[in-house]
């Protein structure tokens, strides 16, 4: 069954465990999820909280809801940002989202300031290492223990690699702006929630080249009791490219052009579009730019969605994750072909109920 815990964002410690009314939430791999949850706050169901101790649950920013199955590892976390009042109902209702969405109001400079802070930067390294350096700066820069720019953030391994940005202070850039930059080179970012050894809430930072490395369950779409439910399969081929021209600096001859494309093997029309990079970009730059845009485009987006129960899956459900694999398995269907399919889960949705709605596209 499930558990919903008021974590305090900073230490990870567990303050009140509590039953919502009603409430959902979401998770993504391409932006930060989130929720809302209602609480009644007279009768039976709630012994043992008082008002204050609800005001502080309400507090903004510095409170976790945390969503998990018989205290296994969390399936979410959302941070607490607003709250409303029903006085007619006596309902409590409060409003997450998850921690990365706290990242597009921090700026890459870190907790000493614009005037004081270093520029982030990093020279020659793998996409893991890139990562590290920009949830380093993020949540830790080397500020005291109890300092508020502290967050529970595991990091990657730092690794060497071929990559190398900076952000200026004078830009003003967020540390989203950062990940979004890092994910524009070709990669997916999640941070996903977990307890530590003391039953702390953290969070790990995880990337993908492109996709992030989960767990594979292995689900039958079509059984006398199928898991799998509510299934329905889309291709999208509005964006499908056959080219991509990347434009850097210059004009004219002197201009810096990138080319990603093929004229062989290609079963539609020419479909080419340009994109741009920054200025100071080179030209071996500019090409690995429109191959991954191409990579990404290059055939229809086809996404498979359907619903499982948490109590028949065969892992605990907190380990079903964003960059996690289902091994599908599709028989007796009129218009999908029969067999198995490796799918990568890109977004996942909740209730209170055992019901987990997965969105996934198949892996290449």
């Amino acid at each position: 069954m499930w558990n919903w815990w008021i974590c305090d964002l900073q230490t990870g410690q567990r303050l009140y465990r509590v039953i919502p009314a009603d409430g959902n939430w979401n998770i993504s791999a391409s932006q930060p999820g989130g929720g809302a949850h209602s609480f009644i706050l007279h009768g039976p169901v709630l012994p043992g909280l008082s008002k204050a101790q609800w005001q502080d649950i309400a507090h903004s920013w510095t409170r976790v809801l945390v969503q998990s199955w018989n205290d296994e590892d969390p399936i979410y976390a959302g941070l607490l940002i607003a709250w409303e009042w029903d006085e007619d109902a006596a309902r409590l209702i409060l409003n997450h989202v998850e921690l990365r969405a706290l990242f597009s109001r921090r700026f890459t400079w870190g907790h000493r300031g614009y005037d004081v802070g270093s520029p982030l930067e990093f020279a020659d390294r793998a996409p893991a290492g890139a990562l590290r350096a920009i949830v380093e700066r993020a949540t830790n820069d080397g500020a005291p223990d109890d300092h508020p720019w502290r967050l529970r953030v595991a990091r990657p391994a730092d690794a060497a690699g071929d990559m190398s940005m900076t952000w200026p202070n004078d830009t003003f850039q967020t540390i989203e702006d950062a990940l979004v930059s890092l994910e524009d080179a070709g990669t997916h970012i999640w941070f996903r929630p977990r307890w530590d050894d003391d039953h702390r809430l953290e969070h790990l930072a995880l990337i993908g080249t492109p996709l992030i490395a989960g767990e594979t369950v292995d689900i039958v779409a079509t059984s006398p009791s199928p898991i799998a439910r509510k299934l329905r399969v889309k291709s999208d081929g509005a964006g499908q490219l056959t080219g991509v021209f990347a434009i850097g600096n210059g004009s004219g001859e002197s201009m810096k052009v990138g080319f990603a494309g093929t004229f062989e093997n290609f079963t539609t029309p020419i479909l080419d579009r340009t994109i741009f990079g920054k200025s100071d970009e080179s030209g071996g730059q500019l090409e690995a730019m429109a191959a991954v845009d191409l990579e990404t485009h290059r055939d229809p987006i086809e996404q498979r969605t359907f619903s499982v129960l948490a109590s028949l899956l065969p892992v605990p459900p907190g380990r079903l994750t964003i960059g996690g694999r289902i091994h599908l398995g599709w028989f007796g269907h009129v218009f999908i072909d029969d067999g198995w399919s490796e799918l990568y889960i890109i977004a996942i949705a909740g209730g209170l109920d055992e019901e987990l709605a997965l969105t996934t596209q198949e892996v290449a």
